[in-house]
């Protein structure tokens, strides 16, 4: 059929897109096979059972996305409940069309704010550590010349950004790979990150956490994610100095929390640009759980 149109072949579902309004064929089959640029397809035309063809427009929001046909036996005519029936199934097609397009623009929109929130963690965290590992690398080389003893600390301020690094790095490759935290477990995540988060940011980061829960691997991805989320924001905009990040495991709920003591915001207000926050509640919501923040300007966050 592609080669028919291609040859020119008039389309009845693009005739009924184009005018927005129902195509009916009678005797389509014979027409078809008359008409030489079908002839790709008169081979198969020849056995069908069907004589007379509805094609209706898949409208939605007055644009149309498609096009649905009805194939009927010959001697058949659709009747008017039938005509009925087909413009709900058209329609139907139509606003699932539509939701499977919001969907995966929404799918695309969060994909780029994960890259380029990668690319944002890298800079913040690993290269600047490294910058800074080259810088005390060097000092610590210039100071072995003079005097050996104070190259120690330089040397410790690498350690310790390498370290840091090192955490930063794990943090990272669990989140570019999934399965990474199927082996590290979500406690031992959590973990590392804010150790990470301790280590590079100079925030006094406790941290409460039970044994590895026994729950589905998808439910701790989007745990781990949220709390990624959390600890973002928390280092991004809170200004805290003290933080904590908890998990408890109750018998039929698990509940996790990040609490800082930095400048908090209101999050009743709508953040234009921003999507951290909806895509936590998403995720939360869509594991069956519910995402709570409290917060006011001033007074710390707790999520």
């Amino acid at each position: 059929m592609d080669a028919a149109a291609q040859a020119g072949a008039r389309r009845p579902a693009l005739e009924a897109i184009t005018k927005q309004a129902d195509v009916i064929d009678e005797d389509l089959p014979d027409r078809m096979l008359s008409d030489p640029a079908f002839a790709p397809a008169h081979s198969v035309l020849r056995d069908v059972p069907w004589k007379l063809v509805v094609t209706i427009p898949m409208i939605h929001g007055g644009r149309p996305l498609g096009a649905l046909s009805a194939y009927f036996r010959s001697g058949q005519r659709p009747s008017e409940p039938t005509m009925t029936f087909l413009h709900a199934i058209a329609g139907l097609a139509a606003s699932s069309a539509e939701i499977f397009r919001l969907v995966s623009a929404s799918q695309h929109q969060v994909a780029l704010e994960e890259r380029q929130r990668l690319a944002r963690e890298l800079h913040d965290s690993v290269s600047q550590a490294l910058y800074g590992i080259a810088l005390g690398a060097r000092s610590a080389r210039n100071r072995l010349a003079r005097d050996p003893q104070r190259a120690v600390e330089p040397l410790d301020y690498v350690l310790s950004l390498a370290e840091a690094a090192l955490a930063d790095m794990r943090s990272l490759i669990l989140e570019l790979q999934p399965e990474a935290l199927e082996r590290e477990g979500l406690v031992g995540a959590l973990a590392k990150r804010a150790e990470a988060i301790k280590g590079r940011y100079d925030i006094d980061m406790r941290t409460d956490l039970p044994d590895e829960p026994p729950i589905p691997v998808g439910t701790k991805q989007d745990i781990y994610r949220i709390a990624q989320e959390a600890l973002h924001n928390l280092v991004k905009h809170s200004r805290a100095k003290h933080a904590s990040l908890r998990l408890r495991v109750d018998r039929d709920a698990l509940t996790m929390e990040v609490a800082d003591d930095g400048e908090g915001f209101d999050p009743s207000r709508s953040y234009p640009g921003h999507f951290g926050l909806p895509s936590m509640r998403e995720r939360a919501e869509s594991g069956g759980g519910e995402l709570q923040i409290e917060s006011r300007p001033g007074e710390g966050t707790t999520v």
